[in-house]
């Protein structure tokens, strides 16, 4: 047996170490370069689309939470419109299903139908309930003068919402949008009326005085770089939205069913009832994260989206969720460069490429995974941005 002198072992430690120092270097660069490139696309926005649809899948992926029981939705359909004989309710009808939901005691109402031109029969009769009942109603702030709707008449301030929807280029809504001109929000208004009875109330944030706290809650507006954004117009006071169910987000009964008496008083008293048009004739019909998973009915009603976006405000401000959150851009640009590192390490550790693919199949599913764990137990998670927030 040859046995190997000491000077031929150094010398084969010393050439180990070399080609062990050479790799990391050449790994170190690459992986530096990788990632320069990836987070300068990135910030340049070529990757938005890409990450929003990873974003979209898991969302699809979530728990779905069923329906919200503090909400009603009184639905108009194909066959109110048919029995109606219009294509929307006269100002008379509308009067009668409020009377007859009023009945019941509900927390607050909203109604999801433009009232700014009168739709006789029935004007004055509306008109009187709006303005002494309960009643949350809506206008559109549009892009400009000519497409901007204005509210009925007479209408306290507190009781008009905005129902402008922010859309995503893809046609997606991803996002909610709170505040914008002098208006609140449809779903925001009728979150604070049912919050108000339970003696909680906007707030200026105790981490930064420009944010809204609700409860215990401080919801942290979007900017243009947030998360998968990185061209998106932050405009006004944005939140993600936080779907609840993609198919029951609330219980729901027919226009003609309350225009008939026929329900449940419980299904009313002390609930947030919104009424809107589900008829596909009344195209207020939208593009949500669920759409590309749906063989049918593959778009989400207006006033479906509002009752998501209630239950989402409600949730966060009694401290049954959180928001969805994000990383400082330094620190994503860290999680970057972290993969890449561990990438080309894989890539130089591993030669063959059966090996090598099943390596990263690994890496990218576990990758995946995180992304998933981390948006379905953020309310476990919330501890750590509160944190993060003050520091």
């Amino acid at each position: 047996m040859q046995v190997k002198r000491p000077r031929q072992i150094l010398q084969q430690c010393v050439s180990l170490y070399s080609h062990v120092s050479l790799g990391l270097k050449a790994v170190t660069l690459i992986s530096f370069t990788i990632a320069g490139v990836v987070i300068g696309v990135k910030q340049l926005g070529g990757l938005q689309p890409l990450e929003l649809r990873a974003y979209d899948r898991l969302v699809r992926a979530e728990t779905d939470q069923g329906s919200d029981p503090r909400l009603l939705i009184v639905a108009i359909t194909e066959q109110d419109i048919r029995r109606l004989g219009r294509s929307t309710p006269a100002d008379e009808t509308v009067a009668t299903v409020l009377a007859n939901l009023g009945q019941h005691q509900p927390q607050i109402i909203g109604l999801d139908l433009y009232r700014d031109v009168p739709q006789q029969p029935g004007h004055e009769q509306l008109h009187q309930r709006l303005q002494n009942d309960p009643v949350v109603v809506i206008t559109k702030l549009g892009n400009g003068t000519e497409d901007t709707i204005p509210p009925p008449s007479g209408i306290p301030a507190e009781r008009i919402g905005f129902n402008d929807f922010v859309i995503d280029q893809d046609g997606i809504i991803r996002r909610s949008l709170l505040f914008g001109g002098s208006y609140s929000s449809f779903s925001l208004q009728l979150a604070l009326h049912y919050l108000a009875e339970r003696g909680i109330t906007p707030l200026a944030s105790r981490q930064n005085p420009d944010f809204m706290q609700l409860g215990a809650a401080t919801f942290f507006p979007l900017n243009a770089r947030s998360g998968g954004y990185q061209t998106v117009d932050d405009r006004g006071y944005q939140i993600l939205l936080d779907y609840r169910s993609p198919d029951h987000v609330a219980r729901q009964v027919t226009f003609s069913e309350v225009l008939d008496n026929q329900l449940d008083p419980d299904w009313v008293r002390g609930k947030i009832v919104l009424i809107g048009t589900v008829a596909p004739s009344g195209k207020d019909l939208f593009y949500t994260p669920y759409s590309a998973n749906q063989q049918v009915d593959h778009q989400m009603s207006g006033v479906e989206v509002h009752a998501q976006m209630v239950s989402q405000i409600l949730g966060t401000a009694l401290g049954e969720q959180s928001l969805i959150w994000f990383w400082n851009e330094w620190l994503e640009c860290g999680w970057v460069l972290l993969w890449a590192l561990i990438g080309g390490g894989i890539g130089w550790y591993i030669r063959h490429p059966l090996a090598l693919g099943l390596g990263c199949a690994v890496m990218l599913t576990g990758l995946a995974g995180m992304g998933l764990l981390l948006l379905t137990i953020r309310g476990g998670c919330l501890w750590l941005h509160r944190v993060w927030q003050g520091c």
